[in-house]
């Protein structure tokens, strides 16, 4: 072979060899993007499902509040019941009375 083909194929060969070592880095690159993606998603769950732990907590405390508040609510109906109950009582034995 002359020295200009063998110039050539030096040439390509060099080309090929660039294109790979491209190639490569290019890969390389993606995997990279790829992995920082990954560990942002992780992080991003992590701070979701802490989030949300907190919210159940702040849920759990809220129904604590309402049932405690919902049997209070209760009692104090059936003390105003009893109440109106001796006061219609009270008022029909002072009727009662008058009548006589």
């Amino acid at each position: 072979m002359d020295k200009e083909n063998k110039e050539g194929v030096t040439s390509l060969v060099a080309s090929a060899i660039q294109k790979e070592e491209k190639l490569k880095v290019a890969q390389e690159e993606k995997k990279k993007q790829k992995e920082e993606e990954l560990i942002r998603l992780e992080d991003e769950l992590k701070m979701l499902r802490s989030h949300n732990d907190q919210e159940k907590s702040l849920l759990e405390e809220l129904e604590r509040i309402l049932a405690k508040e919902r049997k209070r609510v209760e009692k104090q109906r059936k003390w105003s019941e009893t109440q109106s109950q001796y006061r219609i009582c009270l008022d029909k034995m002072i009727r009662d009375t008058m009548h006589q």
